[in-house]
Protein backbone atom coordinates (compact mmCIF):
# COMPACT_ATOMS: atom_id res chain seq x y z
CA UNK A 1 0.00 0.00 0.00
CA UNK A 2 1.29 3.74 -0.62
CA UNK A 3 2.00 5.41 2.67
CA UNK A 4 0.72 8.54 1.69
CA UNK A 5 -2.66 7.32 0.55
CA UNK A 6 -2.92 5.45 3.87
CA UNK A 7 -2.42 8.22 5.83
CA UNK A 8 -4.88 10.54 3.80
CA UNK A 9 -7.40 8.06 4.37
CA UNK A 10 -6.92 8.56 7.98
CA UNK A 11 -7.57 12.48 7.21
CA UNK A 12 -3.59 13.32 7.40
CA UNK A 13 -3.60 14.79 3.91
CA UNK A 14 -2.43 18.14 4.62
CA UNK A 15 0.48 17.01 7.10
CA UNK A 16 1.11 13.93 4.42
CA UNK A 17 1.49 16.68 1.91
CA UNK A 18 3.91 19.35 3.98
CA UNK A 19 5.87 16.09 5.11
CA UNK A 20 6.44 15.02 1.34
CA UNK A 21 7.48 17.91 0.25
CA UNK A 22 10.27 18.31 2.72
CA UNK A 23 10.93 15.05 2.04
CA UNK A 24 11.27 15.77 -1.50
CA UNK A 25 13.46 18.52 -1.10
CA UNK A 26 16.15 16.69 0.72
CA UNK A 27 19.25 16.00 -1.68
CA UNK A 28 19.37 12.84 0.52
CA UNK A 29 17.69 9.35 -0.42
CA UNK A 30 14.76 8.61 1.90
CA UNK A 31 12.64 5.31 1.87
CA UNK A 32 10.26 3.84 4.30
CA UNK A 33 10.05 0.42 4.07
CA UNK A 34 6.93 -1.73 5.69
CA UNK A 35 8.53 -5.24 7.90
CA UNK A 36 6.50 -8.32 7.43
CA UNK A 37 8.87 -10.76 9.12
CA UNK A 38 11.45 -11.23 6.27
CA UNK A 39 9.11 -9.31 3.83
CA UNK A 40 10.47 -5.72 3.09
CA UNK A 41 7.61 -3.62 1.09
CA UNK A 42 8.66 -0.20 -0.22
CA UNK A 43 5.52 2.01 1.50
CA UNK A 44 7.06 5.70 0.29
CA UNK A 45 10.27 6.93 -1.16
CA UNK A 46 11.32 11.06 -1.81
CA UNK A 47 12.05 11.96 -5.06
CA UNK A 48 15.59 11.73 -4.76
CA UNK A 49 15.11 7.98 -4.28
CA UNK A 50 12.77 7.00 -6.57
CA UNK A 51 15.36 9.00 -9.25
CA UNK A 52 18.24 6.90 -8.14
CA UNK A 53 15.83 3.72 -8.83
CA UNK A 54 15.21 5.41 -12.05
CA UNK A 55 10.55 4.77 -10.86
CA UNK A 56 8.11 6.23 -9.99
CA UNK A 57 5.14 5.55 -7.19
CA UNK A 58 4.58 2.85 -8.84
CA UNK A 59 7.30 1.22 -6.67
CA UNK A 60 5.38 2.17 -3.48
CA UNK A 61 3.75 -1.45 -2.17
CA UNK A 62 6.59 -3.68 -4.13
CA UNK A 63 8.49 -5.80 -2.31
CA UNK A 64 12.42 -5.53 -2.34
CA UNK A 65 13.14 -9.26 -4.26
CA UNK A 66 10.55 -7.76 -7.06
CA UNK A 67 12.20 -4.73 -8.46
CA UNK A 68 16.04 -4.77 -7.29
CA UNK A 69 18.55 -6.74 -9.20
CA UNK A 70 18.63 -10.10 -7.37
CA UNK A 71 22.34 -9.32 -6.29
CA UNK A 72 21.64 -5.80 -4.72
CA UNK A 73 18.57 -7.65 -3.19
CA UNK A 74 20.81 -10.17 -1.49
CA UNK A 75 23.64 -7.49 -0.12
CA UNK A 76 20.83 -5.16 1.16
CA UNK A 77 17.88 -7.63 2.78
CA UNK A 78 20.53 -9.50 5.59
CA UNK A 79 21.46 -5.51 6.70
CA UNK A 80 17.64 -4.85 6.86
CA UNK A 81 16.72 -7.66 8.83
CA UNK A 82 20.17 -6.98 11.24
CA UNK A 83 17.91 -3.60 11.49
CA UNK A 84 14.78 -5.23 12.36
CA UNK A 85 15.18 -7.68 14.08
CA UNK A 86 17.77 -6.43 16.29
CA UNK A 87 15.66 -3.34 16.88
CA UNK A 88 19.18 -1.28 16.39
CA UNK A 89 20.10 1.58 14.05
CA UNK A 90 22.69 -0.15 11.37
CA UNK A 91 24.36 2.01 9.14
CA UNK A 92 27.30 1.24 6.65
CA UNK A 93 29.35 2.34 3.82
CA UNK A 94 29.65 1.37 -0.08
CA UNK A 95 31.73 2.44 -2.99
CA UNK A 96 28.61 2.97 -6.27
CA UNK A 97 30.05 3.13 -10.30
CA UNK A 98 27.41 5.94 -11.95
CA UNK A 99 26.80 4.87 -15.53
CA UNK A 100 29.80 8.23 -16.35
CA UNK A 101 32.29 6.00 -14.47
CA UNK A 102 32.52 8.39 -11.12
CA UNK A 103 32.64 6.22 -8.26
CA UNK A 104 31.12 7.78 -5.03
CA UNK A 105 30.64 6.50 -1.53
CA UNK A 106 27.28 6.06 0.07
CA UNK A 107 26.56 5.76 3.82
CA UNK A 108 22.88 4.31 4.66
CA UNK A 109 21.70 4.52 8.12
CA UNK A 110 18.63 2.17 8.90
CA UNK A 111 16.13 2.64 11.43
CA UNK A 112 13.62 0.48 12.50
CA UNK A 113 10.24 1.95 14.24
CA UNK A 114 7.72 -0.13 15.65
CA UNK A 115 4.19 1.67 16.31
CA UNK A 116 2.83 -1.23 18.14
CA UNK A 117 1.01 -2.42 15.10
CA UNK A 118 3.44 -2.04 12.31
CA UNK A 119 7.05 -2.15 11.93
CA UNK A 120 8.84 0.19 9.27
CA UNK A 121 12.49 0.51 8.05
CA UNK A 122 13.14 4.23 7.66
CA UNK A 123 16.35 4.17 5.48
CA UNK A 124 18.17 7.37 4.65
CA UNK A 125 20.82 7.45 2.19
CA UNK A 126 23.64 10.30 1.99
CA UNK A 127 26.24 10.79 -0.19
CA UNK A 128 29.70 10.82 2.11
CA UNK A 129 31.94 10.86 -0.69
CA UNK A 130 33.59 14.18 -0.02
CA UNK A 131 33.64 13.58 3.86
CA UNK A 132 35.02 10.04 3.68
CA UNK A 133 38.13 11.19 1.14
CA UNK A 134 38.92 14.55 3.75
CA UNK A 135 38.57 11.94 6.40
CA UNK A 136 40.78 9.17 4.62
CA UNK A 137 43.55 11.97 3.49
CA UNK A 138 43.36 13.56 7.60
CA UNK A 139 44.08 10.08 8.69
CA UNK A 140 46.51 9.44 6.20
CA UNK A 141 47.97 12.71 6.74
CA UNK A 142 48.28 12.16 10.50
CA UNK A 143 49.56 8.26 9.69
CA UNK A 144 52.40 9.95 7.23
CA UNK A 145 53.08 12.52 10.03
CA UNK A 146 53.37 9.92 12.82
CA UNK A 147 55.87 7.86 10.00
CA UNK A 148 58.10 10.76 9.50
CA UNK A 149 58.55 10.88 12.73
CA UNK A 150 59.31 7.84 13.58
CA UNK A 151 61.43 7.56 10.82
CA UNK A 152 63.05 11.12 12.17
CA UNK A 153 63.96 9.32 15.32
CA UNK A 154 65.46 6.54 13.51
CA UNK A 155 67.32 8.31 11.31
CA UNK A 156 68.71 10.34 14.62
CA UNK A 157 69.16 7.61 16.50
CA UNK A 158 70.07 4.93 14.50
CA UNK A 159 72.73 7.56 12.16
CA UNK A 160 76.68 6.29 12.28
CA UNK A 161 77.08 10.82 11.41
CA UNK A 162 76.44 12.60 14.64
CA UNK A 163 73.35 14.32 14.56
CA UNK A 164 73.02 17.53 16.75
CA UNK A 165 69.58 19.98 16.93
CA UNK A 166 69.93 23.51 17.51
CA UNK A 167 67.90 26.44 18.28
CA UNK A 168 68.19 29.56 16.34
CA UNK A 169 70.82 31.19 18.86
CA UNK A 170 73.02 28.11 18.52
CA UNK A 171 72.50 25.93 21.67
CA UNK A 172 72.01 22.25 21.37
CA UNK A 173 69.15 20.42 22.33
CA UNK A 174 69.31 17.32 20.77
CA UNK A 175 72.50 15.08 20.46
CA UNK A 176 72.13 11.33 19.29
CA UNK A 177 74.51 8.80 20.53
CA UNK A 178 77.08 8.61 17.69
CA UNK A 179 78.09 11.93 18.53
CA UNK A 180 80.13 10.76 21.38
CA UNK A 181 81.81 8.28 18.88
CA UNK A 182 82.99 11.38 16.68
CA UNK A 183 83.62 14.49 19.20
CA UNK A 184 83.77 12.26 22.72
CA UNK A 185 81.64 14.40 24.55
CA UNK A 186 78.05 12.64 25.52
CA UNK A 187 74.95 13.83 24.57
CA UNK A 188 74.23 15.41 28.33
CA UNK A 189 77.43 17.25 28.37
CA UNK A 190 76.57 19.45 25.07
CA UNK A 191 72.73 19.65 25.61
CA UNK A 192 72.60 23.18 26.71
CA UNK A 193 75.66 24.79 25.90
CA UNK A 194 76.88 26.89 22.41
CA UNK A 195 78.14 25.04 19.47
CA UNK A 196 80.84 27.09 19.49
CA UNK A 197 82.56 24.63 22.26
CA UNK A 198 83.55 22.56 19.81
CA UNK A 199 86.08 25.26 18.09
CA UNK A 200 88.33 27.51 17.76
CA UNK A 201 87.50 31.56 17.49
CA UNK A 202 89.21 31.73 13.80
CA UNK A 203 87.10 28.31 13.04
CA UNK A 204 84.04 29.59 14.78
CA UNK A 205 83.80 33.17 12.55
CA UNK A 206 83.97 31.35 9.42
CA UNK A 207 81.12 29.37 10.60
CA UNK A 208 79.08 32.07 11.69
CA UNK A 209 79.13 33.57 8.11
CA UNK A 210 77.58 30.08 7.16
CA UNK A 211 74.82 30.12 9.47
CA UNK A 212 73.51 33.44 8.22
CA UNK A 213 72.63 31.47 4.64
CA UNK A 214 70.89 28.53 6.92
CA UNK A 215 69.14 31.79 8.86
CA UNK A 216 67.53 32.44 5.39
CA UNK A 217 65.83 28.52 5.07
CA UNK A 218 69.00 27.39 3.10
CA UNK A 219 70.65 24.36 3.00
CA UNK A 220 74.53 24.37 3.29
CA UNK A 221 77.00 22.05 3.54
CA UNK A 222 80.89 22.96 4.56
CA UNK A 223 83.71 21.55 6.16
CA UNK A 224 85.67 22.54 9.64
CA UNK A 225 88.14 21.89 11.86
CA UNK A 226 86.43 21.19 15.53
CA UNK A 227 88.41 19.76 19.07
CA UNK A 228 87.61 16.20 20.07
CA UNK A 229 87.19 16.10 23.77
CA UNK A 230 90.66 14.58 24.08
CA UNK A 231 91.82 18.32 23.25
CA UNK A 232 92.89 16.74 19.09
CA UNK A 233 91.92 18.19 16.45
CA UNK A 234 89.91 16.83 13.92
CA UNK A 235 87.70 17.12 10.37
CA UNK A 236 83.83 17.32 9.85
CA UNK A 237 82.10 17.48 7.30
CA UNK A 238 78.76 19.23 8.00
CA UNK A 239 75.62 19.67 6.75
CA UNK A 240 73.18 22.17 8.14
CA UNK A 241 69.15 21.58 7.40
CA UNK A 242 67.00 24.43 8.80
CA UNK A 243 64.27 23.33 11.00
CA UNK A 244 60.68 25.88 9.74
CA UNK A 245 57.44 25.35 11.13
CA UNK A 246 54.80 27.77 9.54
CA UNK A 247 57.04 29.26 7.90
CA UNK A 248 59.52 30.11 10.88
CA UNK A 249 63.04 29.17 11.30
CA UNK A 250 62.65 27.96 15.19
CA UNK A 251 66.23 25.62 14.65
CA UNK A 252 68.44 23.33 12.60
CA UNK A 253 70.32 20.26 12.49
CA UNK A 254 73.45 19.74 12.06
CA UNK A 255 74.73 16.10 10.56
CA UNK A 256 78.55 15.57 11.32
CA UNK A 257 80.66 13.10 9.44
CA UNK A 258 84.30 12.35 10.57
CA UNK A 259 86.28 12.89 7.14
CA UNK A 260 89.65 13.12 9.11
CA UNK A 261 91.08 9.89 7.16
CA UNK A 262 89.82 11.00 4.21
CA UNK A 263 91.53 14.47 5.05
CA UNK A 264 95.18 12.57 6.29
CA UNK A 265 94.62 10.05 2.85
CA UNK A 266 93.96 13.35 0.71
CA UNK A 267 97.28 14.85 2.01
CA UNK A 268 99.24 11.81 1.33
CA UNK A 269 97.95 11.60 -1.92
CA UNK A 270 98.95 15.21 -3.13
CA UNK A 271 102.36 14.38 -1.28
CA UNK A 272 102.63 10.88 -3.40
CA UNK A 273 101.44 13.21 -6.66
CA UNK A 274 104.13 16.09 -5.87
CA UNK A 275 106.94 13.65 -5.43
CA UNK A 276 106.13 11.73 -8.50
CA UNK A 277 105.51 14.84 -10.85
CA UNK A 278 109.32 16.13 -9.36
CA UNK A 279 110.63 12.57 -10.69
CA UNK A 280 108.53 12.59 -13.69
CA UNK A 281 109.78 15.78 -14.49
CA UNK A 282 113.34 15.52 -13.97
CA UNK A 283 113.34 11.66 -15.41
CA UNK A 284 115.48 11.04 -18.68
CA UNK A 285 113.06 8.47 -19.40
CA UNK A 286 109.11 9.32 -20.48
CA UNK A 287 106.81 8.78 -17.65
CA UNK A 288 103.01 8.30 -19.10
CA UNK A 289 99.80 7.79 -16.81
CA UNK A 290 97.01 6.43 -19.30
CA UNK A 291 93.57 5.41 -17.95
CA UNK A 292 91.90 2.09 -18.77
CA UNK A 293 90.99 3.29 -22.08
CA UNK A 294 94.12 4.30 -23.48
CA UNK A 295 94.18 7.63 -23.03
CA UNK A 296 97.31 9.91 -22.09
CA UNK A 297 96.25 11.78 -18.69
CA UNK A 298 99.71 12.94 -18.00
CA UNK A 299 103.27 12.78 -20.30
CA UNK A 300 106.68 13.94 -18.86
CA UNK A 301 108.55 16.65 -20.28
CA UNK A 302 111.04 14.25 -21.76
CA UNK A 303 108.59 12.91 -24.21
CA UNK A 304 110.10 16.58 -26.27
CA UNK A 305 113.64 15.51 -26.03
CA UNK A 306 113.27 11.93 -27.37
CA UNK A 307 110.27 12.17 -29.41
CA UNK A 308 109.98 15.74 -30.09
CA UNK A 309 106.20 16.19 -28.86
CA UNK A 310 105.33 19.26 -26.44
CA UNK A 311 103.41 17.52 -24.29
CA UNK A 312 100.40 19.13 -24.46
CA UNK A 313 100.26 17.80 -27.82
CA UNK A 314 100.33 14.33 -26.16
CA UNK A 315 98.12 14.65 -23.03
CA UNK A 316 94.62 13.51 -24.06
CA UNK A 317 95.85 11.27 -27.03
CA UNK A 318 95.79 7.62 -27.75
CA UNK A 319 98.26 5.44 -26.57
CA UNK A 320 98.58 3.46 -29.97
CA UNK A 321 99.11 6.73 -31.79
CA UNK A 322 102.41 7.64 -33.38
CA UNK A 323 102.93 3.84 -33.05
CA UNK A 324 105.24 1.96 -35.79
CA UNK A 325 102.46 0.08 -37.85
CA UNK A 326 104.74 -3.08 -37.76
CA UNK A 327 104.19 -2.79 -34.09
CA UNK A 328 100.64 -1.93 -33.48
CA UNK A 329 99.37 -5.02 -33.06
CA UNK A 330 101.84 -6.51 -30.49
CA UNK A 331 100.94 -2.72 -28.40
CA UNK A 332 97.49 -3.98 -29.09
CA UNK A 333 97.55 -7.15 -27.60
CA UNK A 334 99.68 -6.45 -24.78
CA UNK A 335 97.73 -3.80 -23.50
CA UNK A 336 94.19 -5.64 -23.69
CA UNK A 337 96.58 -8.48 -21.82
CA UNK A 338 97.02 -6.18 -18.99
CA UNK A 339 93.84 -5.18 -18.57
CA UNK A 340 92.47 -8.65 -17.88
CA UNK A 341 95.58 -9.61 -15.61
CA UNK A 342 96.11 -6.26 -14.28
CA UNK A 343 99.88 -7.81 -14.43
CA UNK A 344 103.18 -5.95 -15.04
CA UNK A 345 104.39 -5.88 -18.58
CA UNK A 346 107.07 -4.53 -20.88
CA UNK A 347 107.60 -4.02 -24.47
CA UNK A 348 110.02 -2.66 -26.97
CA UNK A 349 107.65 -0.88 -30.06
CA UNK A 350 108.99 1.88 -32.54
CA UNK A 351 107.44 5.25 -32.34
CA UNK A 352 107.13 7.94 -34.47
CA UNK A 353 109.21 11.31 -33.93
CA UNK A 354 107.71 14.30 -34.60
CA UNK A 355 110.59 15.03 -37.89
CA UNK A 356 109.24 11.46 -39.38
CA UNK A 357 111.89 9.00 -38.09
CA UNK A 358 111.20 5.99 -36.00
CA UNK A 359 112.88 5.59 -32.48
CA UNK A 360 112.69 2.45 -30.63
CA UNK A 361 111.45 2.61 -26.88
CA UNK A 362 111.85 0.14 -24.33
CA UNK A 363 108.45 0.36 -22.31
CA UNK A 364 107.20 -0.89 -18.79
CA UNK A 365 103.31 -0.74 -18.40
CA UNK A 366 103.09 -0.84 -14.64
CA UNK A 367 99.06 -0.96 -13.63
CA UNK A 368 97.82 0.72 -10.38
CA UNK A 369 94.74 -0.60 -8.78
CA UNK A 370 91.93 1.12 -6.41
CA UNK A 371 91.16 -0.04 -3.15
CA UNK A 372 88.48 -2.53 -4.36
CA UNK A 373 91.39 -4.14 -6.89
CA UNK A 374 89.94 -2.80 -10.32
CA UNK A 375 92.25 -1.22 -12.58
CA UNK A 376 92.03 2.66 -11.90
CA UNK A 377 95.31 3.85 -14.32
CA UNK A 378 98.46 2.37 -15.89
CA UNK A 379 102.05 4.19 -15.41
CA UNK A 380 104.13 3.74 -18.80
CA UNK A 381 108.03 4.29 -18.30
CA UNK A 382 109.43 4.54 -21.68
CA UNK A 383 113.09 4.90 -22.23
CA UNK A 384 115.06 5.24 -25.93
CA UNK A 385 117.19 1.75 -26.83
CA UNK A 386 117.23 3.57 -30.23
CA UNK A 387 121.11 2.72 -29.68
CA UNK A 388 121.51 -0.18 -28.25
CA UNK A 389 118.91 -1.50 -31.22
CA UNK A 390 121.79 -0.10 -33.56
CA UNK A 391 124.28 -1.49 -31.75
CA UNK A 392 122.25 -5.36 -31.66
CA UNK A 393 121.67 -5.01 -35.14
CA UNK A 394 125.48 -4.87 -35.98
CA UNK A 395 126.73 -7.51 -33.36
CA UNK A 396 123.71 -9.76 -35.77
CA UNK A 397 125.54 -8.07 -39.16
CA UNK A 398 128.54 -9.08 -37.54
CA UNK A 399 127.24 -12.58 -36.55
CA UNK A 400 125.98 -13.07 -39.92
CA UNK A 401 127.55 -11.35 -42.45
CA UNK A 402 131.44 -10.92 -43.41
CA UNK A 403 132.65 -7.59 -42.08
CA UNK A 404 135.09 -7.02 -45.09
CA UNK A 405 132.44 -7.79 -48.05
CA UNK A 406 129.17 -7.29 -46.36
CA UNK A 407 128.18 -10.75 -47.72
CA UNK A 408 126.87 -13.63 -45.78
CA UNK A 409 128.76 -15.36 -44.09
CA UNK A 410 128.92 -19.49 -43.81
CA UNK A 411 126.28 -19.61 -41.10
CA UNK A 412 123.96 -18.20 -43.73
CA UNK A 413 125.24 -20.27 -46.49
CA UNK A 414 123.98 -23.45 -44.68
CA UNK A 415 120.76 -21.71 -44.32
CA UNK A 416 119.90 -20.94 -47.65
CA UNK A 417 121.81 -23.87 -48.79
CA UNK A 418 119.10 -25.74 -46.90
CA UNK A 419 116.09 -23.51 -47.55
CA UNK A 420 117.23 -24.28 -51.43
CA UNK A 421 117.83 -27.96 -51.13
CA UNK A 422 114.07 -28.02 -49.57
CA UNK A 423 112.14 -26.19 -52.42
CA UNK A 424 113.54 -28.26 -54.81
CA UNK A 425 112.47 -31.57 -53.30
CA UNK A 426 108.82 -29.71 -53.74
CA UNK A 427 109.72 -29.11 -57.33
CA UNK A 428 111.92 -31.37 -58.68
CA UNK A 429 114.21 -28.48 -60.47
CA UNK A 430 117.93 -28.54 -59.52
CA UNK A 431 120.38 -26.97 -56.77
CA UNK A 432 123.55 -26.00 -57.52
CA UNK A 433 126.72 -25.23 -55.28
CA UNK A 434 129.71 -23.02 -56.26
CA UNK A 435 133.11 -23.18 -54.26
CA UNK A 436 135.52 -20.66 -55.75
CA UNK A 437 138.59 -18.96 -54.71
CA UNK A 438 140.94 -16.11 -56.16
CA UNK A 439 143.64 -18.03 -57.70
CA UNK A 440 147.22 -17.29 -56.31
CA UNK A 441 145.77 -14.75 -54.46
CA UNK A 442 148.64 -15.52 -51.51
CA UNK A 443 150.89 -13.80 -54.07
CA UNK A 444 148.99 -10.83 -53.85
CA UNK A 445 149.03 -10.51 -50.46
CA UNK A 446 152.93 -11.47 -50.39
CA UNK A 447 153.60 -9.06 -53.49
CA UNK A 448 151.46 -5.79 -52.36
CA UNK A 449 150.27 -6.03 -48.65
CA UNK A 450 147.10 -6.70 -46.95
CA UNK A 451 145.55 -4.07 -47.65
CA UNK A 452 145.68 -4.31 -51.52
CA UNK A 453 144.80 -8.10 -50.51
CA UNK A 454 141.62 -7.03 -48.69
CA UNK A 455 140.86 -4.56 -51.42
CA UNK A 456 141.21 -7.49 -54.26
CA UNK A 457 138.73 -9.46 -51.99
CA UNK A 458 135.71 -6.76 -52.18
CA UNK A 459 136.41 -6.09 -55.72
CA UNK A 460 136.14 -9.68 -56.86
CA UNK A 461 132.54 -10.17 -54.30
CA UNK A 462 131.58 -7.15 -56.19
CA UNK A 463 132.53 -8.70 -59.68
CA UNK A 464 131.08 -12.40 -59.11
CA UNK A 465 127.73 -10.66 -57.44
CA UNK A 466 127.01 -8.59 -60.49
CA UNK A 467 126.98 -12.12 -62.33
CA UNK A 468 124.34 -14.18 -60.62
CA UNK A 469 120.94 -13.79 -60.13
CA UNK A 470 118.84 -11.64 -57.67
CA UNK A 471 117.45 -15.14 -55.73
CA UNK A 472 121.35 -16.62 -55.68
CA UNK A 473 123.10 -16.03 -52.71
CA UNK A 474 126.78 -15.47 -52.70
CA UNK A 475 128.89 -15.59 -49.41
CA UNK A 476 132.16 -15.45 -48.51
CA UNK A 477 133.16 -18.45 -46.00
CA UNK A 478 136.73 -16.98 -44.95
CA UNK A 479 139.83 -15.97 -46.66
CA UNK A 480 139.96 -15.78 -51.01
CA UNK A 481 136.86 -18.53 -50.58
CA UNK A 482 133.45 -17.57 -51.26
CA UNK A 483 130.24 -19.57 -52.36
CA UNK A 484 127.34 -19.58 -54.56
CA UNK A 485 124.11 -21.33 -54.13
CA UNK A 486 121.75 -21.62 -57.01
CA UNK A 487 118.25 -22.47 -56.47
CA UNK A 488 115.59 -23.94 -58.84
CA UNK A 489 117.78 -24.53 -62.18
CA UNK A 490 116.24 -26.36 -65.14
CA UNK A 491 119.31 -27.83 -65.97
CA UNK A 492 122.85 -27.87 -65.91
CA UNK A 493 123.83 -25.69 -68.71
CA UNK A 494 122.16 -22.51 -66.73
CA UNK A 495 125.35 -23.02 -64.13
CA UNK A 496 127.52 -23.54 -66.62
CA UNK A 497 126.26 -20.23 -68.20
CA UNK A 498 127.12 -18.34 -64.91
CA UNK A 499 130.05 -20.36 -64.05
CA UNK A 500 131.57 -18.66 -67.37
CA UNK A 501 130.21 -15.13 -66.77
CA UNK A 502 132.11 -15.43 -63.10
CA UNK A 503 135.38 -16.41 -64.68
CA UNK A 504 135.52 -13.86 -67.53
CA UNK A 505 134.26 -11.08 -64.83
CA UNK A 506 137.15 -12.04 -62.71
CA UNK A 507 139.37 -12.46 -65.55
CA UNK A 508 138.96 -8.69 -66.31
CA UNK A 509 141.97 -6.12 -65.17
CA UNK A 510 141.66 -5.16 -62.01
CA UNK A 511 142.60 -1.46 -60.93
CA UNK A 512 143.38 -1.55 -57.08
CA UNK A 513 145.27 1.97 -55.69
CA UNK A 514 147.63 2.18 -59.28
CA UNK A 515 148.19 -1.24 -59.45
CA UNK A 516 146.95 -3.09 -62.73
CA UNK A 517 146.00 -7.20 -61.69
CA UNK A 518 145.26 -9.49 -63.67
CA UNK A 519 143.28 -12.29 -61.95
CA UNK A 520 141.67 -15.31 -62.22
CA UNK A 521 139.44 -18.11 -60.40
CA UNK A 522 138.61 -21.26 -59.88
CA UNK A 523 135.16 -22.89 -59.60
CA UNK A 524 134.35 -25.99 -58.51
CA UNK A 525 130.33 -27.12 -58.57
CA UNK A 526 128.00 -30.03 -56.74
CA UNK A 527 124.46 -30.97 -57.70
CA UNK A 528 121.42 -31.49 -55.31
CA UNK A 529 120.25 -33.99 -55.55
CA UNK A 530 123.14 -35.45 -58.09
CA UNK A 531 125.85 -35.37 -55.80
CA UNK A 532 124.21 -36.00 -52.34
CA UNK A 533 121.65 -35.46 -50.23
CA UNK A 534 123.13 -33.96 -47.34
CA UNK A 535 124.80 -30.41 -47.43
CA UNK A 536 128.23 -31.75 -46.00
CA UNK A 537 127.99 -34.30 -49.31
CA UNK A 538 127.40 -31.04 -51.82
CA UNK A 539 130.09 -29.01 -50.07
CA UNK A 540 133.01 -32.05 -50.53
CA UNK A 541 132.12 -32.47 -53.59
CA UNK A 542 132.06 -29.01 -54.75
CA UNK A 543 135.54 -28.65 -52.54
CA UNK A 544 136.78 -31.37 -54.80
CA UNK A 545 135.97 -30.13 -58.05
CA UNK A 546 137.16 -26.56 -56.79
CA UNK A 547 140.56 -28.51 -56.41
CA UNK A 548 140.41 -30.27 -59.58
CA UNK A 549 139.59 -26.63 -61.65
CA UNK A 550 143.12 -25.36 -59.78
CA UNK A 551 145.25 -28.75 -60.99
CA UNK A 552 144.20 -27.84 -64.40
CA UNK A 553 145.97 -24.28 -64.27
CA UNK A 554 142.94 -22.47 -62.48
CA UNK A 555 140.47 -19.98 -64.37
CA UNK A 556 138.06 -23.07 -65.22
CA UNK A 557 135.46 -24.81 -63.78
CA UNK A 558 134.87 -28.61 -62.82
CA UNK A 559 131.56 -30.49 -61.63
Amino acid sequence: MNLIKMFEQKGFSDVINLVASAFNSLKDILYIIHVDQFDFTYMYANQAGLSVLNTDQSLFGKQMEEFLPKERALFLKPLYEKAAHSKRIVTFEEEITLSNGQVIINETVLTPIDDGEHQYIVAIVRDVTEKTLRLQELQQSKRKLEENKLMLDSLITNNDDAVLMLDTAGIFHEINQAAEKIIGYQPSELIGTHFSKLMTQKEYEKIQMIEQQVTQGETFRYETKIYHKNGNEIYVDVKNIPITIEGTLTGLYGIVKDITSNKRAEQARRESEETFRIIAENSVDIIKVINPEGKITYISPSVEDILGYPVKKRVNESLFDTVHPDDFEKIRDIFKNLIETKEHVDIEVRRKHLDGHFVWLHSDLIPVLDSEGELEKIVVISGDISEYKRKVKKLEKMAFYDYLTGLPNRRILLERLNQSMYTTDRTGKLTALLVLDCDNFKQVNDSFGHDIGDEVIKEFSKRVRRTIRDTDTLSRVGGDEFTVVIPEIMDKQQVFDISNRILEAVHAPMEIKDHVLHLTTSIGISFYPFHGKEMAELLKKADENLYTSKSLGGNTFSY
